[in-house]
C-alpha cells in the first residue's frame, strides 16, 4: 500500500488535529509575550517597587537573553569572566559566541524580535518535520506537550533552547539520510550546552547507529574542544563557572537537586522532550518486542517531566516570595 505523502497542506485542512492545536498555542503564547514585552518598557519604575506577581514576571521576562547579550562584553577570550553585573561568567561552550555575536553587534529591540521570529519559524517547521519522525499519535501528542511547555518558558526568558530543538531534529534528519558527517557536525554546534552530549549515546543504545559511527560526531566535538586542551586556564574557568552555577554554597543535598533542576528545567523540554523521543521510537524494534514496554516507558517519561515541572514552579514560587 502506498504511503500518503505528508505535506504542510495536508497537516492543516485535514489530518493532524494536534499540529493545528499546536500551532495555535505557539502562535498565542509568541504573539502575547510580544506584546506584553513592549507594555513591559512602558511601565514607570515607581510601580516597580513592590514585590509582587506582577513585578516578578516584568523582571523576569528575557531576563535570560540580557544575561547572554551581558556575557558578550567581555568577548571571547575573556567570556568566562564575571561581566559585573552577575557573579559568574559564561558557561556554554565557546563557540556560542560566535552563532551569538551578530544579535549582539545590532540594537537590543531589533535583536529581540529576530530571536523571536527565529524561535517560531524554527519550532514552526519542526511541527511539520516531526511527522517524518513518527506517526504514532501518541508519541506525537506527548511531543507537542512537552515541547509546548518547554516553549512557552524558553520564550517568557529569552532562552537558547529553540535552537538546541532545531540543531538536533536536523541532525537526526540527516542521519536517516545517511549524511552522518553533517549529522555529527550539526550535533557538535548543539553542545554549546555540554549536557547535548548524550545525544549520539541515545543514537547509540537505540541502535540508530553503530559504534563506530560515533567517530562521526566525536571527531568534530574534539576538534571543537581543541582550543580548551591548548589553553587549560580557559576551560578551567569555564568549568569553575558551571560549578558556581549550580549553587557551590549549598550543602550537598541541594545541590543535586540544582543540578537536576538546572540540567531539565522546563524551558529544555524543548529539545528534551525530542531525546526522549528518539529513544522510544526504537524500543519496539532494537530493544524490546513487547509493545506494552513501550507505552510504559512513555507514561513514565511523561510522568517525570511533569514532577520536573512541578518542582520547578515550586521552587521559583519560594524564590519570587523570599
Amino acid at each position: 500500500m502506498e504511503t500518503k505523502k505528508i505535506t504542510f497542506g495536508s497537516l492543516i485542512n485535514n489530518d493532524k488535529p494536534f499540529f493545528k492545536l499546536f500551532l495555535m498555542v505557539i502562535i498565542i503564547i509568541t504573539s502575547f509575550l510580544m506584546i506584553l514585552r513592549v507594555l513591559f518598557t512602558f511601565i514607570p519604575s515607581e510601580f516597580l517597587t513592590d514585590d509582587n506577581i506582577f513585578v516578578v514576571m516584568v523582571r523576569g521576562k528575557d531576563v535570560d537573553y540580557k544575561i547572554l547579550l551581558d556575557w558578550m562584553r567581555n568577548g571571547l577570550f575573556g567570556m568566562y569572566l564575571p561581566p559585573g553585573s552577575y557573579p559568574y561568567g559564561h558557561f556554554y561552550l565557546y563557540h556560542w559566541y560566535f552563532i551569538f555575536w551578530p544579535f549582539y553587534v545590532i540594537p537590543p529591540w531589533i535583536s529581540f524580535i529576530i530571536w523571536d521570529l527565529l524561535r517560531i519559524s524554527s519550532t514552526i517547521y519542526i511541527s511539520y518535520i516531526i511527522f517524518k519522525v513518527t506517526r504514532d499519535k501518541k508519541e506525537i501528542a506527548l511531543f507537542f506537550i512537552f515541547c509546548g511547555i518547554g516553549y512557552a518558558v524558553d520564550m517568557y526568558y529569552n532562552n537558547t533552547n529553540w535552537l538546541i530543538l532545531f540543531l538536533l531534529v536536523e541532525s537526526y534528519i540527516q542521519l536517516e539520510r545517511e549524511r552522518k558527517m553533517i549529522s555529527g557536525l550539526l550535533f557538535t554546534i548543539a553542545t554549546f550546552k555540554i549536557y547535548v552530549v548524550i545525544f549520539p549515546l541515545i543514537l547509540l543504545v537505540s541502535k540508530k547507529i553503530k559504534f563506530k559511527d560515533l567517530l562521526y560526531y566525536l571527531i568534530p566535538f574534539i576538534i571543537l574542544f581543541i582550543p580548551y586542551i591548548v589553553n587549560p586556564s580557559y576551560f578551567f574557568q569555564m568549568v569553575s563557572n558551571w560549578n558556581y552555577s549550580f549553587a557551590p554554597n549549598a550543602n550537598i543535598f541541594l545541590r543535586v537537586i540544582n543540578t537536576i533542576l538546572k540540567l531539565f528545567e522546563p524551558a529544555q523540554l524543548m529539545f528534551i522532550s525530542f531525546i526522549v523521543l528518539v529513544f522510544v521510537l526504537n524500543l519496539n524494534n532494537n530493544i524490546v518486542k513487547n509493545i506494552q514496554w513501550k507505552k510504559w516507558i512513555l507514561i513514565i517519561a511523561a510522568i517525570g517531566e511533569a514532577i520536573l515541572f512541578i518542582s520547578f514552579l515550586f521552587f521559583f514560587g519560594i524564590f519570587a516570595v523570599s
